[in-house]
């Protein structure tokens, strides 16, 4: 329990609210994953049979349950704090049936505390799993549990203690829902006394539906289509030639997940349609008075979960829908309700989901471009694999963070506007902040896509007192932002295009290093099989060494900076007995500094 204790030292002492802490942890993990792939050993600690798949394999699993571990401490002090409290204020009502609108705020504000720690423990996730990639060489490991022939998946696989122990760390958190049903009982929410939170499996069942799910499909749709592509011989050899079609097939992959997106996520989350009822009828009004088609409103049973939910999805009329939660319909009024729906109306108005999409082609224009510029540096392909997590952490949760609060706050604006209730939409934000156990009140990177409740209530307070329908100057700036985003992609990926026709000659030279290379390394495997079942006479053995020997050298004319082929090479030399010659090629192959993970494998076991 002395690094559990350690650990919880970290989170409850060192990280406190400090921003600046979270900060180190970020760059601590992308100096942890660039550092991988540029060459630099492992902590030499560890002995170098770690790296066999089954004891890597444990070791990691025994680092994410060391995490959890943390967690559930985490968890367990804050809740000895939390129901003192909560006893205490809840007695400073007195007689009365109902808290005051102020007893209520602070027993909410409680948790804020809770909630910073909270975004604190996940950053130290990305700390950690950079750890694991960096010591127990996930990369290597994906590829000798999946297969060399199928080098996207074995990327998906190198992401999955990531995805795994990002679900699973919602265990501890199980317990802070059940709070949140007695803080819900408290202020007088709990309508029916028999409600009861969710057993822990339906719960954990939830999160990996929820999030899992969501955020694995899609890549493994990415990965598996481009490892099918990559088989076909004619269409690897162009995509190797002319590297920038990759970024058209990605971009129609995406045009179609945004098509069929939403029909998935009804199906992952086995929404039915809203009742007929008078709300229904209200909202197909309040729709058709906004002048924005929506194919139907849901609903999603989230059972007794403390999780009040609204959002729009689709892109277009005929996949657009709008969701609510079970929970949202019980608690909320209907007037409120009509006003949160008001507010998905008012992302589709203002056309979000588009300019997310913009976005997201400006972020895959923006990564194509950098690979392209920095596999010069580090080796290609390399900086797919580590470098592109940490610029998706940087280009999504910070620039898109501070664009989607912008967001959030146009819609409230517009909802507002269309309703003329911003009375009803204020108890509506409130009312969601109590039910999903949200501090009124939050600051720094705590709030990463939406905007305290207290600043939303705020900014819609300021336009309907002054009396004025003029969009206030926050969602203004929204604009140029965008534009220098989207310059920046068409900037990047014009580079990026340009860069790849002018080399043409050059890959078509590695293309055919490549073929030489493979030839010689059939001829070496070849060798090694006949060996182990001593198949054929000595004279062919030479002479199958001489072609794979001119095969290999006739690579490195073509394409003299990768180490791999001086190690093929100096294996070749070794079977010949050209010992010195054979060390002098491992030599080339170490001052090359191969930046490939399995390169780097291979060189390390002919030093060992």
């Amino acid at each position: 329990m002395g690094a559990v204790a350690y650990g919880d030292l970290l989170l409850t002492g060192l990280i406190q609210q400090k921003v600046i802490v979270q900060i180190i942890f970020i760059i601590g993990g992308f100096i942890i994953a660039i550092s991988y792939p540029l060459g630099i050993e492992p902590l030499t600690f560890l002995p170098l049979d770690i790296y066999t798949t089954l004891r890597a394999l444990i070791l990691i699993c025994l680092s994410s349950l060391l995490y959890i571990l943390l967690g559930m401490n985490l968890v367990r002090k804050h809740l000895k704090i939390l129901y003192p409290k909560l006893e205490q204020l809840s007695q400073s009502k007195g007689g009365e049936d109902e808290l005051s609108d102020s007893l209520k705020r602070q027993i909410q504000n409680i948790l804020a505390p809770y909630y910073r720690r909270v975004f604190n423990y996940r950053i130290l996730l990305l700390l950690i799993y950079s750890i694991q990639v960096y010591i127990f060489h996930l990369p290597i490991l994906s590829r000798i549990v999946i297969s060399d022939q199928l080098p996207f998946i074995a990327n998906l696989f190198t992401l999955l203690p990531f995805f795994i122990t990002l679900v699973l760390s919602y265990t501890p958190f199980y317990w802070m829902e059940r709070f949140q049903h007695y803080l819900q009982s408290i202020i007088g929410f709990s309508d029916n006394q028999n409600e009861t939170p969710p057993t822990f499996s339906n719960y954990l069942a939830f999160q990996a539906r929820t999030y899992f799910l969501l955020a694995i499909l899609p890549l493994m749709v990415f990965m598996l289509f481009f490892d099918i592509i990559h088989m076909i011989p004619s269409i690897r050899d162009c995509l190797i030639i002319y590297p920038f079609i990759e970024w058209f097939i990605s971009l129609t992959l995406i045009l179609i997940m945004y098509i069929v997106a939403p029909f998935i996520i009804k199906y992952l989350w086995a929404t039915k349609p809203l009742s007929e009822s008078p709300l229904r009828m209200y909202l197909k009004i309040l729709s058709s008075r906004a002048r924005v088609k929506v194919k139907d409103f849901l609903v999603w049973d989230v059972g007794q979960r403390p999780f009040a939910n609204a959002l729009l999805i689709g892109l277009f009329p005929f996949n657009r829908f709008i969701i609510f939660t079970n929970t949202i319909l019980q608690k909320l009024s209907n007037d409120e309700i009509a006003t949160v729906s008001a507010h998905e109306l008012g992302h589709a108005k203002a056309h979000h989901l588009l300019l997310l999409l913009l976005f997201t082609i400006a972020y895959l224009s923006i990564l194509f471009s950098l690979n392209s510029i920095i596999s010069n540096i580090v080796g290609e392909g390399v900086w797919n694999l580590t470098g592109s997590i940490f610029f998706l952490i940087i280009f999504w949760v910070i620039l898109f963070g501070k664009l989607s609060r912008r967001f959030e706050l146009e819609a409230d604006w517009y909802a507002v506007r269309i309703t003329s209730d911003p009375v009803g939409f204020t108890n509506a934000l409130t009312k969601i902040a109590y039910l999903n156990g949200i501090p009124l009140r939050t600051s720094g990177l705590s709030t990463i896509t939406h905007p305290s409740i207290d600043k939303r209530i705020m900014a819609i307070k300021n336009p309907t007192e002054n009396g004025t329908d003029a969009k206030p100057p926050f969602i203004k700036n929204i604009v140029p932002t965008l534009i220098i985003v989207c310059l920046l992609g068409l900037l990047g990926i014009g580079y990026a295009i340009s860069k790849d026709i002018n080399t043409v000659s050059e890959r078509r030279q590695k293309l055919k290093a490549t073929e030489m290379v493979n030839k010689g390394y059939i001829l070496l495997e070849e060798l090694t099989s006949q060996a182990d079942s001593c198949g054929n006479s000595e004279t062919e053995r030479k002479d199958k060494l001489q072609r794979a020997i001119f095969y290999l050298n006739s690579a490195i004319k073509l394409d003299a900076t990768r180490s791999l082929y001086y190690i093929l090479l100096g294996d070749a030399l070794n079977h010949s007995g050209e010992y010195s010659e054979s060390l002098r090629a491992y030599e080339i192959a170490n001052k090359l500094a191969p930046v490939d993970p399995m390169e780097r494998y291979y060189l390390s076991r002919k030093f060992r």
